[in-house]
């Protein structure tokens, strides 16, 4: 399906507006501070878990709404409610914020930090779009659940957890012959995210030529997690040096090539 068939602007009313569409439906709203992206996904993923949905099915739904949170936390700067609906066949989650303006899906581009957000939402939902009016911003997507659980995103979340965004995050910098290992553990996105950075542009500021970030540990990232890591190499390499990834899994594999930029980086096993 071509990306102009998935996605429409709304100006009217959405498909679930249809009479007899019946499904569940909860909404909730978050501030607007960076943690939000991660209780948007544990609010979520307590629906999805709540109606019987499959685990990789649910890691989808998560990515995709860390994905318009983290967009209305950065763009809008206003209080931001999520709603989720499933009616047994597909899920649809809706963000909207009351900032002006209107997503725009941008071209791929190895070399930015940002504006990969949308291109991952492009990629995995089935439909998107979004409607706005004087009142705010609303922006959507539905996924429509397979027939067997899907298995491609692997653990990405840790689905319903009550735990704060940021515990169980750590960044530690070990010695590899000679060379900065980074073991990064957690969930890398907009609020957990900086601490990575400010940690590879020390390494690569004081001098590192080369720096393997060991991502074994690594249980979730989004698109501010891959802008820290382009931002840190494209400084490496200013100063002549790399940055190796180690021990990607599957789940964030499929979400670093579905940006091109698997190409972009050394990744070992």
């Amino acid at each position: 399906m071509s990306t102009s068939a998935r996605r429409a602007h709304e100006r009217g009313g959405s498909p679930y507006d249809a009479p007899g569409e019946a499904g569940d439906e909860l909404s909730t709203v978050f501030p607007s501070v960076a943690p939000s992206a991660a209780s948007a996904r544990r609010f979520v993923a307590a629906a999805l878990g709540r109606w019987g949905c499959p685990e990789g099915f649910r890691e989808l739904v998560l990515l995709l709404t860390s994905e318009l949170v983290t967009n209305a936390y950065r763009h809008a700067r206003s209080d931001t409610r999520v709603s989720v609906r499933y009616d047994r066949r597909t899920a649809r989650v809706e963000v909207r914020d009351v900032g002006p303006g209107e997503p725009r899906l941008r071209p791929l581009d190895a070399d930015r930090v940002d504006g990969r957000g949308l291109q991952i939402v492009d990629a995995l939902a089935d439909r998107w779009g979004y409607r706005s009016n004087d009142a705010g911003t609303t922006v959507w997507f539905e996924l429509a659940r397979p027939e067997q659980a899907l298995g491609s995103l692997g653990a990405m979340v840790s689905a319903g957890s009550d735990v704060p965004a940021a515990d169980g995050f750590r960044v530690s910098v070990h010695d590899e012959a000679g060379h900065p290992r980074v073991v990064v553990e957690g969930e890398v996105d907009v609020a957990t995210a900086p601490a990575l950075r400010d940690e590879l542009y020390r390494l690569i500021e004081q001098g590192s030529s080369r720096i393997v970030v060991d991502l074994a540990g690594m249980d979730f990232i989004d698109s501010t997690g891959l802008g820290v890591f382009v931002g840190a190499l494209k400084r490496a390499r200013e100063g002549g040096g790399t940055i190796e990834l180690r021990g990607l899994q599957p789940s964030a594999r499929k979400v670093f090539d579905i940006t091109g930029l698997s190409s972009a980086f050394t990744i070992a096993g």
